[in-house]
């Protein structure tokens, strides 16, 4: 489906009609609902489990604590599936969701929607996670390569050349950055996945604060070793879609590894089968970058840093700088 809420049109996953998305849109928020947001393949379900961990951390001490939860999706719904949504015209959701966000005292969403497709008024809060642009492109194509449903077949090159027509499910990178750079709403509040992995108690911490929870820095620090990557794959189907299988035994967290996109990029010729060939005149890294030149990507997002206009996300420079995507 090609949904053109704003230009240029989004596509998105058969699991999501344009009156669902229209849904999206017209839901009405409350001050303490939380969008957590990215481009795929950003962290998004890494953010999901810190985020829904210190929500319970929150509520630990209440006189009726929610239970744990036995996998992320229990408590932030994805928001953009039509499974989610009562069939009426009405934006309402299913009444499983209203009575999971009743035990865990708040309503989460995860979303890959852009920016300008969420809700518009300021009742709410959104935390976007961004990524250093190779490494996205590349544990995405590895994700839709792997996946049983859709299969997507083309080489890394291929894919390169789809994102950057915007034909790929949600669009073109560059633009969804870009939507949440420029928005001016809700409280957001931006975090690169390289801080998190460089330095992930101050990434916690930040949550905390732009929450406003009631967890403290020992809390914290109890909570750290359940964050790791290593601690996540032991524990896989908390965390991978139940909607989707896989060919070949691929794990839906495969690497976490910052700067592996980078390396499989430079190592790949910008055209022919996407096979690594050592070191090629014109690399796929270069067809990438060349690509978000051609998009303005750095001079746009710095213009929406250096506005300074009331509103702006909070940490955008210290996010855009750590994923390599705008540095003063």
């Amino acid at each position: 489906h090609g949904i053109a809420m704003a230009p240029p049109p989004m596509p998105l996953l058969e699991i999501s009609s344009p009156s669902t998305v229209s849904k999206c849109a017209a839901f009405e928020t409350l001050p303490s609902d939380i969008f957590i947001c990215s481009y795929p393949k950003s962290g998004t379900t890494w953010l999901q489990h810190v985020v829904l961990s210190l929500l319970l951390a929150d509520r630990r001490h209440s006189p009726d604590p929610p239970p744990p939860y036995s996998h992320v999706s229990d408590y932030a719904p994805f928001y953009e599936i039509d499974a989610h949504w009562d069939p009426g015209d009405a934006p309402v959701l299913l009444p499983a969701i209203r009575a999971a966000h009743r035990r865990l005292g708040r309503r989460v969403f995860n979303t890959h929607l852009r920016g300008e497709m969420l809700p518009r008024g300021g009742a709410c809060r959104r935390i976007y996670v961004v990524r250093a642009g190779p490494d996205v492109v590349v544990s995405f194509w590895h994700h839709l390569a792997h996946q049983n449903e859709g299969t997507y077949g083309g080489t890394l090159p291929r894919f390169v050349a789809e994102l950057a027509e915007g034909a790929l499910p949600y669009g073109k990178w560059t633009d969804h950055v870009l939507s949440y750079a420029v928005a001016r709403g809700p409280p957001t509040l931006f975090l690169a996945y390289e801080e998190m992995a460089r330095d992930l108690p101050a990434a916690v911490r930040r949550i905390v604060r732009f929450l406003d929870l009631r967890v403290s820095d020992r809390e914290v620090e109890e909570l750290l070793p359940a964050f790791s990557f290593e601690a996540m794959a032991r524990e896989l189907d908390k965390f991978q879609p139940r909607s989707v299988t896989w060919k070949n035994n691929f794990r839906f967290l495969r690497r976490g590894v910052v700067g592996d996109g980078v390396r499989r990029m430079r190592e790949t010729p910008g055209d022919g089968d996407g096979e690594p060939r050592g070191d090629p005149k014109a690399t796929l890294l270069d067809v990438f970058e060349n690509w978000c030149r051609s998009e303005r990507l750095a001079e746009r997002l710095g213009e929406a840093v250096n506005a300074g206009d009331d509103g702006a996300p909070e940490n955008m420079e210290e996010a855009l700088a750590a994923a390599r995507l705008w540095r003063r």
